[in-house]
Order: structure tokens, then C-alpha cells, then sequence
């Protein structure tokens, strides 16, 4: 029994009983290129029983003619082999394009995949079903299969989770309704008529303000991934707009491409593209120019089985319009140039307002490179057109920055390379610093950023797709300021281990496994006093809860609010401009004492200067000059101190010699009537008077 078939398939059946002629009798599903003897083809197939054969200890096999005429091979499924258990015994064999997958089951709803194999047979092919006895005696055997008259279909219903994946908030929630999207003729079955859907939308009345007609022509639109009217790249941007931009845009997944038509291919990162996840393809990238085999996206979109499968939901058949398309475009590609930052490195702190060296290097195998340029997130910030590529930014925005680089060559492509990532701390900015780790030990550490607040839910997740689901560990650092005057109560509440320090005083301390639990800890604290804080957490499987509140007499239970909290302060810098230091020095009425100082913050509050213990001078403005009079002589310890305006101080310390104004007295009047004096002045030179 058999019958033509075209395109892909999914046919299950069950076998009720085959027959033994032969140990190698056998039943099951086949696939033919032709019916002449020695066709190529593939069989899915079982056996009367679980007798050992060959390398073969269950009921189940596949095989496949590769050529015609040649010998037909075996795969034999992995241990533990599936068993054939009759009536029960259910066959299932799956094409999808050349690859032909067979799974075994004992109720025809749980499905086992047992082997897969690739032979490029025709689009159409001969199907059916195939019973061979396995013996030149003329004995017949005979099976029963039994097809379905309903059938069974799991149901996966999405959870609100699931359907915030996609309908997300940095895409709008709706993801259909786009002006590119709905920009095409549309067939109106209750008039009969074709129209623009925009324009017949905007007829309806359906936009307000209305849509100026005259302008519908100039907007942006999508086509279908078939149309050969269009360019080959018009039809997969359009095709990746509307499948993935949800995701696959700035501020959406962790991946380095951006699917929205509206990016130009160079700023896309998708040809040429580095990967998060090479899928275990040496060289692998998003698109590798004429190379399907190393483009991960090409990859991911050819499967719907895989657990790479691209979208990870709601897809259960392969597009081939869009893989015939996407394949034809890999050819057409050349590829952009390469682009690697040298400087900074991801994750580090930095201070504002500070200079930031951005450097990259930059290759191309089309031509010479003729611009990089550097951006933090959507906006430009520098750009270099000459080798070493480099840029000084000076950052005065706190918070985390994404910051990448642009190469251009001499032929106009464009090549993006792998964000790095830094946290800024600026004036005012509120939150703890963030540091995040894929370990419970502290080390290693994979992400640095501020977060506003303590108040952490990540589920059976983690703070980052950096780090795994378990088995991290987190540290928060930085500064309290109270608004009252009382005893507050600090509550920490971790899944799993938690400790709480403030003021330097460790106060909460629940370094255990434990479910979402809730400790706290009391302490007085002054108003606008800023005192220390530091929370260490880890997790050690499953949840993972992390969350800070406080509360006190005048202030209810809240979670600590990011306008009580700063990063860590960063202490000034100072150095000493004058004298040197170990300098000797001629007594003199005035010495003065000169240094440079600055903070990283730029809350400078003031520089102090002083001997031997004693205050001289304090200067709360630049330039830091203090006049010191009427030096004693001798050796003096100096100290210079710059104060920010929360404590944080930098001093230098050094020693100055002072040696005497040193006066010969007078030995008389001399022969003509003069009074002759000779000292020595503060420029070690002597002088008679």
C-alpha cells in the first residue's frame, strides 16, 4: 500500500502484530524515489520481537539506500534500544526537506526519537507501507497496521510568562499592528474590492489624526519573503522584521543583532555577526557571507525541533519559503569588515566625569578601513579614521552604558563588533553598586552594574543571561543616608544565604540554604549621616530571592528607596606641586605650599594644610596655595589633606627642611666711617651691605 507524496510529511501508525518468517522479517513505514527495484529509499521499521540482532537489542531500526542498486545500511538506535511491544507498537516517521527523523512509541502520544538521517530524495516521493519476510523459501509473512481514525495532539497552552516574552515592553506590547506591516493591499470580501489597508483604515476613520494620502507612498513596507518583484534582501529584512524584531532590538534578548527594517544592514550586526552561542560551528556567525553552514541564524531558522529553534515559541513547522529565501541571500553576501574593542574592558567602573579611552581594532578582506565609529547604545559618541583607531570620551552620565564600535571599509560595508559594558558612577546617582557572580565564592565576576534598589524575584532564573540559574552569588556596596533621627529595623529576606552590614557593623548574618525567608536586624541611625552599607547574597538551587527594606518610627516598612542610597564614594586625588618634597629651605617670611587636587565625583569640599600637626590654612577652592609664614627652622613633617564633601579624603605627606636666616654682626666701623653687614639670603648666596 503506498501513495505520492510531496513537500514534508509527519505520519505515525501503529503495528499490531508482524509475523516471524525470520529473525530479520520486518515491518514499517518507507519512503521511495522511485518503485523499481534498488530505489533509493528510507525505512522506519520494526521486528516481530526484541531477539538480539547484530548490534540490535530491541524491536526497532532504521535503514536507508543512499544510491541506487547499493546495499541498504542500518542505523541502529541508542541504548536503551527501544522495544517492540505488540499490539501496542507505534511507528512515526517525520521528513522535514531532506532529513528524515523516526521515533518510536508505546501509546502513540510520547514520542522517543531513534534515528535521523539526511539523503536528498525528490519533492515528491513514493510512500507507504512495506512488510518483507526475509526469506528465499517463499514463505509470506503478514503484519497489521492500524492508522488512526482520530488522533492525538498535545496542546501547549502559554502562560502569561510565555506571552511577555514576545509581547514584551520594549516592543510595544503589540507586535502585528505596524504601519510597515498593514502597508499592502489587502482583499475586502464584503465589498469585493483590493485596497491599500492603510487606506482603507484611514477612509474608516480608524486614524486620528487622519493619514495625509498623499504620503502613504513614502512609508516604509514590508513584502512577502515569495515575492520575486522585489529584491532578495528587501524580502528577508521584511521577513525578519516581522518574525523577530520583537525580540531582536536594542534593549530586547541578549543577542547582538538587531531585526528591525528600519537599521541599516551595516549597523544590524547581522552579516558577519559574532554569536553568544555558536551552536558548536567552528567560525560560526549570524550570516556568514556564502557559508549557510556557519550562519547560526540560517541554522536556527531551519529547525523546528531543535532546542535552538528560532522563535523558541509557538513553532512547530519549518518556514521553507524563508529558508529557500535567506539561503539564495547568504550567496549574494561579501563579507564586512571585523571590529574588536582593545579598551575598555567590559564590566569595569568607572567615575565621572572622567575620560574613557575607547579603542578598537579593525580589519577588512574587501578593502582599507576608512572609519570607526564608537556608540553608547543609539547615540554616537566619537569616531576615528585612522589606525591606532581610538577616542577619548568623557562621561558624565551615571549608569550602565553598552558601548560599541562600527567599522567602515573602502567598499562601504559595515562590521559591528561585541558590546562592552560599563557602569558609570556620576554625581548624585542613586542605587547600589552591583556585582554579580556565576559562582558562590565571590570570584570572577561577571557583571557590574547599579541597581536602584535591593528588591530582586528572578524565579528559577538569574540577574543576567551571563550567569547560570544556580549557584551564584551577588554583592551590593555603597552608601546609606537616613532622613530620621531613629532606630530603624532592616529587613533582609533571601533564598537562599544572606548577610547585612551598615556602618561597617555586621548585623544580619543567615549565610544558609533556606527557602524566601525574612530576618532583620535593628540600628540607630543619625539623619544625613551617610554610613556604609554592604549585602552579600548567594543561591544555591531553585528560587532565588533578594530584597532590603527598613522602616523606623516616623518611616514605614518599605523597600529601601534609591534616593537613601549611593554607589560606593570614591576618595579625591591630590598631588604636590610645590616645594618638592624633602626640599631645603632658606628661612623666609613667606613659604608657599601648592597642590593639585580633584575628586572623582567633582564634590570637592575643601584642602588642608598643615605642620607638624598643626592646622595652617585650610583652602576650599582651586588653586590650592597656602602662604605658610614665619617658618621656624628646623625639619618639619607636612601633611596636605583634600576632604570630599562626604569624608572621603587623600593626603600627601613629606618632609621640608628650613634652615636659618644666618646674620654676621657688625666687627666695627670701618676705615672710611661705614657700617659693613653680611648675611646669607634665602637664595644661598651672600650679601654685604
Amino acid at each position: 500500500s503506498y501513495e505520492q507524496r510531496t513537500g514534508d510529511f509527519d505520519v505515525s501508525v501503529r503495528v499490531a502484530s508482524v509475523d516471524q518468517t525470520d529473525l530479520y522479517t520486518k515491518a514499517g513505514l518507507m519512503v521511495r524515489d522511485s518503485l523499481a527495484p534498488g530505489a533509493r529509499h528510507i525505512f522506519a521499521l520494526v521486528f516481530p520481537s526484541n531477539a538480539a540482532r547484530n548490534n540490535n537489542n530491541g524491536g526497532y531500526e532504521f535503514q536507508s539506500r543512499d544510491s541506487t542498486g547499493a546495499d541498504a545500511s542500518a542505523i541502529y538506535p541508542p541504548v536503551p534500544q527501544p522495544l517492540v511491544s505488540y499490539p501496542n507498537t507505534w511507528l512515526r516517521l517525520k521528513r522535514e526537506a531532506n532529513t528524515f527523523t523516526a521515533y518510536s512509541s508505546g501509546d502513540g502520544a510520547t514520542w522517543k526519537l531513534y534515528a535521523t538521517k539526511t539523503l536528498a530524495l525528490p519533492s515528491t516521493v513514493y510512500f507507504g507501507l512495506a512488510l518483507t519476510a526475509h526469506t528465499a523459501s517463499g514463505a509470506k509473512a503478514t503484519a497489521e497496521f492500524r492508522f488512526r481514525q482520530s488522533r492525538s495532539q498535545l496542546w501547549y497552552y502559554p502562560s502569561r510568562l510565555d506571552c511577555l516574552s514576545c509581547h514584551s515592553r520594549v516592543s510595544g506590547g503589540v507586535l502585528g499592528v505596524k504601519t510597515r506591516q498593514s502597508n499592502g493591499d489587502q482583499f475586502f470580501a464584503a465589498t469585493g474590492v483590493t485596497d491599500n489597508q492603510l487606506r482603507a483604515w484611514n477612509h474608516a476613520g480608524y486614524f486620528n489624526p487622519a493619514i495625509d494620502e498623499s504620503t502613504l507612498q513614502d512609508l516604509v513596507k514590508l513584502v512577502t519573503v515569495t515575492n520575486q518583484a522585489v529584491p532578495i534582501e528587501t524580502r528577508v529584512r521584511s521577513y525578519l522584521d516581522a518574525n523577530c524584531a520583537h525580540c531582536h532590538r536594542p534593549g530586547g534578548v541578549n543577542a547582538n543583532w538587531d531585526a528591525r527594517f528600519e537599521t541599516t544592514l551595516g549597523l544590524a550586526n547581522i552579516v558577519g555577526g559574532l554569536v553568544n552561542n555558536d551552536l558548536g560551528i567552528p567560525g560560526a556567525r549570524n550570516i556568514s557571507p556564502k557559508d549557510p553552514a556557519r550562519s547560526v541564524m540560517f541554522q536556527r531558522l531551519g529547525t523546528a525541533t531543535e532546542s535552538y529553534r528560532m522563535p523558541p515559541l509557538a513553532k512547530n513547522v519549518v518556514d521553507r519559503d524563508a529558508v529557500a529565501a535567506m539561503a539564495e541571500w547568504i550567496q549574494t553576501l561579501a563579507a564586512p569588515p571585523e571590529v574588536a574593542f582593545t579598551s575598555p574592558a567590559s564590566g569595569i567602573l568607572v567615575y565621572a566625569p572622567g575620560p574613557v579611552l575607547l579603542a578598537a581594532n579593525a580589519t577588512s578582506t574587501n578593502g582599507n578601513i576608512t572609519l570607526v565609529e564608537f556608540y553608547d547604545g543609539p547615540t554616537k559618541i566619537g569616531e576615528s579614521s585612522t589606525a591606532p583607531f581610538q577616542y577619548s570620551w568623557t562621561v558624565v552620565q551615571g549608569g550602565t552604558h553598552e558601548l560599541s564600535a562600527f567599522a567602515t571599509d573602502s567598499t562601504g560595508l559595515t562590521g559591528k563588533s561585541l558590546p562592552v559594558t560599563i557602569t558609570v558612577v556620576g554625581k548624585n546617582t542613586p542605587g547600589l553598586l552591583a556585582e554579580y557572580y556565576d559562582n558562590q565564592n565571590f570570584t570572577g565576576r561577571k557583571v557590574t552594574r547599579i541597581d536602584p534598589t535591593l528588591d530582586f524575584d528572578w524565579g528559577n532564573g538569574s540577574p543576567s543571561s551571563e550567569i547560570g540559574p544556580d549557584s551564584f552569588s551577588a554583592r551590593w556596596t555603597g552608601q546609606l543616608k537616613p532622613q530620621y533621627s531613629q532606630a530603624y529595623t532592616f529587613y533582609m529576606t533571601g533564598d537562599d544565604g544572606i548577610r547585612l552590614y551598615v556602618g561597617g557593623q555586621l548585623i544580619i548574618d543567615k549565610w544558609i540554604d533556606q527557602g524566601p525567608t525574612t530576618w532583620q536586624a535593628t540600628k540607630t541611625l543619625t539623619a544625613g549621616q551617610v554610613y556604609a552599607i554592604r549585602a552579600d547574597f548567594y543561591e544555591n538551587g531553585g528560587g532565588a530571592t533578594a530584597r532590603l527594606e527598613w522602616s523606623s518610627a516616623s518611616q514605614p516598612r518599605q523597600v529601601i528607596p534609591s534616593n537613601r542610597m549611593l554607589p560606593p564614594n570614591q576618595p579625591p586625588s591630590i598631588t604636590l606641586v610645590s616645594p618638592t618634597a624633602n626640599a631645603v629651605l632658606k628661612q623666609t617670611a613667606v613659604i608657599n605650599l601648592q597642590v593639585t587636587a580633584s575628586d572623582p565625583e567633582g564634590q570637592l569640599s575643601g584642602v588642608e594644610f598643615m605642620a607638624d600637626g598643626n592646622l595652617l590654612g585650610r583652602v576650599t577652592s582651586a588653586p590650592y596655595v597656602w602662604g605658610w609664614r614665619d617658618a621656624a627652622p628646623g625639619t618639619h613633617n607636612m601633611m596636605i589633606r583634600a576632604m570630599d564633601d562626604l569624608g572621603a579624603t587623600a593626603s600627601t605627606v613629606f618632609s621640608l627642611v628650613v634652615t636659618p636666616f644666618r646674620f654676621t654682626p657688625p666687627a666695627g666701623v670701618s676705615e672710611d666711617g661705614r657700617l659693613v653687614l653680611q648675611l646669607e639670603a634665602a637664595d644661598g648666596q651672600n650679601y654685604r651691605i
